[in-house]
């Protein structure tokens, strides 16, 4: 992919919590890379404060553009595009470095590039490595995503494998808060894991069946909280370096091996990491052996480069303006932007109409209490404000249909929809004496023809990659529900309860919701 002249891109990112302009040329030439964190100011919090991160970034937007211009001896009269993050992230965040891209963009007349911030860690590689030139494998793992992507060409990408619950960054954050270190995590876990024994506690290491690339740190993170929960109520000390050398340990391997049998079963030669999570000092010593043994071209970005830049951005944008990628100033934040058909903002598979039936007509009798249990406030809000913010901020979701109590409609109108704006919910309907009742009345309103999700209300921590997923699976299989492995054991019993028989755990699991058909 050549350009026959020099391209001087003004690169934005502002996706969570640092500011960030860059003069990149060419994709791989940095002329400028001035960042603004707010890590000082969001350590009060013990993480990112989505609100304070916005204000920050509307107060030093304007400064870093400034001065990464006059660090690259340039104006804007020598830009020959702007490129700038769109999603995913924080969405008052993205929404600051948007508006300002627009703005120069619409003042000067330049062409507007949007990025995908997952493409921008990985194109990090290029500023770093001139000889890098695709297709090879890349790991991008931070606080917000564990991907691991073949990079078949410039912009064009192949998703092996993700992340089925927490990102390794989120884990890195959530231990080292549980064992007193404080925010941010991953740079703090891998300075104290050095002190550490990395085999003084075995901690789970999770494979996903059926997808034996994707990743899951939910249960070592649970793993690790359950351990010092233990300690505290058997009133035993523990080492927080051994603690924190012994997680560091079960990532890294989980991370390192899922890479390299993706390497070897598809004969990759080249190897990349990127994201945050890449600047650990074990996870870049077990990569670099790892490759090492395997005559593996092993790549990685600079710490610095690892941390959300534009810089990378600058980069990622080079190579969608070259190929003809133009965004016009419609441009909206996207903060569950995804990865649809396994390419990124291009070559988008036409979308079926998805209607979500929410059912909040459940009287909760089980949690002892006269307040429905959807109606609950969890957090100061009611729980099934959560599922339907969900549905509402997610773009595979085009409708909600919401089943309530007899005689909640209009509480639920006034209370939640209006109070909230949930804009996608089109009708309100009374449920029935039974659940099955409740969803045939939902279904009875449905006007367009598309995929149904079946979601109870009263479960509040559905997420967007749950609604992706579902999507996925369905137009496979037609059908398809979310579930659990079941961990306790099972057993059978008679009507005199008497135990018969114990099912084998392994083809067990817990089923909840979504439904989707």
């Amino acid at each position: 992919m050549k350009e026959s002249k020099d391209v001087t891109i003004l690169a934005i990112e502002s996706s969570c919590d640092e500011t960030a302009a860059a003069v990149v040329r060419n994709g791989r030439e940095v002329l400028s890379n001035v960042i603004s964190s707010q890590i000082d100011l969001h350590k009060l919090y013990g993480g990112v404060v989505p609100e304070i991160a916005s204000r920050k970034h509307i107060e030093k937007i304007n400064q870093v553009i400034e001065e990464a211009l006059k660090e690259a001896g340039k104006t804007l009269d020598d830009i020959d595009a702007i490129g700038v993050t769109y999603g995913p992230g924080l969405v008052g965040a993205l929404l600051v470095g948007v508006a300002a891209a627009k703005a120069i963009a619409w003042a000067r007349k330049i062409p507007l590039v949007g990025v995908h911030h997952i493409e921008g860690h990985i194109s990090a590689n290029y500023i770093e490595h001139p000889d890098l030139e695709p297709p090879f494998l890349c790991l991008v793992a931070s606080g917000g995503h564990t991907h691991l992507v073949k990079v078949e060409d410039y912009g064009k990408y192949e998703i092996l494998g993700r992340t089925r619950d927490d990102a390794a960054g989120e884990a890195y954050d959530k231990v080292a808060r549980a064992i007193g270190l404080g925010y941010p995590g991953g740079p703090k876990i891998d300075r104290i894991a050095k002190e550490g024994n990395p085999d003084a506690v075995k901690f789970p290491k999770a494979k996903v069946d059926g997808a034996e690339y994707d990743f899951s740190f939910s249960g070592l993170k649970s793993a690790v909280l359950n351990y010092i929960n233990g300690c505290k109520m058997k009133g035993e000390s523990f080492d927080p370096a051994d603690l924190a050398a012994s997680f560091q340990k079960a990532v890294v391997e989980v991370l390192v091996g899922n890479s390299m049998k993706a390497a070897e079963e598809l004969g990759i030669s080249k190897f990349a990491i990127a994201g945050g999570v890449a600047s650990n000092s074990a996870l870049r010593a077990a990569m670099i052996e790892a490759c090492e043994k395997r005559k593996m071209k092993f790549y990685r970005p600079s710490p610095i480069l690892c941390t959300d830049n534009a810089a990378m951005i600058g980069a990622a944008a080079y190579y969608e303006y070259i190929s003809g990628a133009r965004a016009g100033l419609d441009l909206n934040a996207v903060p569950n932007l995804n990865w649809e058909n396994a390419e990124m903002n291009k070559d988008k598979m036409e979308k079926s109409y998805c209607t979500a039936i929410v059912l909040a007509a459940g009287s909760g009798k089980r949690m002892g209490t006269t307040t429905h249990k959807q109606y609950l406030l969890m957090g100061g809000h009611p729980v099934l404000f959560y599922s339907l913010r969900t549905f509402q901020e997610s773009e595979f979701i085009d409708e909600i249909i919401l089943v309530t109590g007899k005689d909640e409609q209009e509480y639920c109108r006034k209370e939640i929809v209006d109070q909230y704006g949930f804009t996608k919910v089109s009708r309100i309907v009374e449920g029935g004496a039974e659940r099955f009742n409740s969803v045939w009345n939902g279904l009875q309103v449905i006007k367009r023809k598309g995929y149904v999700y079946i979601h109870d209300g009263a479960r509040p921590f559905i997420d967007e990659g749950i609604i992706e997923r579902a999507y996925e699976c369905v137009c496979k299989s037609d059908a398809c529900i979310a579930g659990m492995p079941v961990k306790d054991t099972i057993k059978i019993v008679n009507e005199r309860q008497r135990v018969e028989s114990t099912p084998d755990r392994a083809t067990l699991w817990a089923i909840q919701t979504p439904q989707v058909f």
